[in-house]
């Protein structure tokens, strides 16, 4: 079993607009003089390789301790796709996944420019994946935060109103068939919300 490690190195790597930029302060150091070499550094919780909690986005929601790390640790299976993700695409990745290990083939992560379809979601949640991942709609909520000068805040705004908005009316609109599964993605900077 190959272990990738994914995070990003905390010093380089890109901060959202707005946000703090991660700073070093050397504290102590031994050819100074000091017992140890000490170091201190600040940084804000959103940077680098992390996770969203829910509690980041909407008030109540569940803070990072309560999110069962099974999401996020395990084995998985990095697949590569650019341009609609359909079906067929989502049942071999799937396959492909489950006959390279098994325990790969219910953590999903995304890799390219790839926008999955309703249909190619409705087989990932069929299937009880844990993770997925759609750039082009990480990109366009993005593009669409940026003009503020509030930082993540613009884009809890921008999430609050593509998404969140879009789908509270649609289990308000469809009370008698519960949602399967919901997927976001984006055309340019148009965010879709599909449902299944």
């Amino acid at each position: 079993m190959k272990i990738y490690d994914i995070s990003q190195e905390v010093f380089s790597c890109a901060v959202y607009p707005g946000d703090p930029h991660p700073e070093r302060e050397i504290k102590l150091k031994i050819s100074d003089g000091a017992v140890c070499n000490l170091s201190a550094f600040s940084m804000c919780a959103h940077n680098g390789t992390h996770v969203d909690a829910p509690l980041h986005f909407i008030d109540g929601g569940k803070s990072v301790d309560r999110v069962n790390l099974d999401r996020f640790v395990g084995y998985a299976y990095v697949a590569a796709h650019d341009g609609l993700l359909l079906a067929e695409d989502a049942e071999r990745i799937l396959k492909t996944a489950a006959a390279l290990d098994p325990r790969a083939a219910v953590r999903i992560l995304g890799k390219g420019k790839a926008t999955m379809t309703a249909e190619a979601a409705r087989v990932f949640a069929d299937k009880g994946i844990k993770l997925t991942w759609d750039s082009a709609a990480e990109s366009a909520l993005a593009a669409l935060s940026t003009d503020g000068t509030r930082g993540a805040r613009d884009l809890r705004n921008t999430v609050r109103r593509e998404v969140e908005d879009k789908i509270a009316q649609q289990i308000v609109n469809s009370s008698d068939s519960p949602l399967k599964a919901v997927n976001v993605t984006a055309q340019g900077e148009k965010i879709k919300v599909e449902f299944s």
